[in-house]
């Protein structure tokens, strides 16, 4: 675990860590910064509340902690030292995006997003 206080930018920091912690359900939606941080080749740490309103797409990279049972956040630190799972989770994004669009927009049905 490492404290850094502000950052103009994580990105360099994202480049060397292995798993990003967001145990937090304050906002709404999901977080972009999340799948910033899994493209950046990190497991990300989410509470239920945030975990339910993640893309299901992003599950293999997504660890689940229970703010209530404090050993549920060192099994997920645990967790983090498994490979990454294999898969470009920004391109599948995409991918559902666009096809969603054209179901929308153009009443075309493609692939099961």
């Amino acid at each position: 675990v490492k404290h850094t206080g502000l950052l103009d930018s994580p990105m360099e920091l994202l480049a060397t860590s292995r798993a990003v912690a967001l145990l937090s359900d304050y906002g709404y939606g999901f977080k972009t910064k999340l799948l910033e941080a899994i493209i950046a080749g990190n497991r990300v740490l989410v509470t239920p509340g945030l975990y339910r309103r993640m893309p299901r797409i992003l599950d293999p990279w997504t660890l689940c902690v229970d703010l209530r049972d404090p050993a549920s956040f060192a099994e997920a630190l645990d967790e983090a030292r498994d490979p990454l799972p294999q898969g470009d989770p920004n391109t599948a994004l995409r991918e559902q995006h666009h096809a969603v669009l054209d179901a929308l927009i153009l009443g075309h049905v493609g692939p099961a997003p």
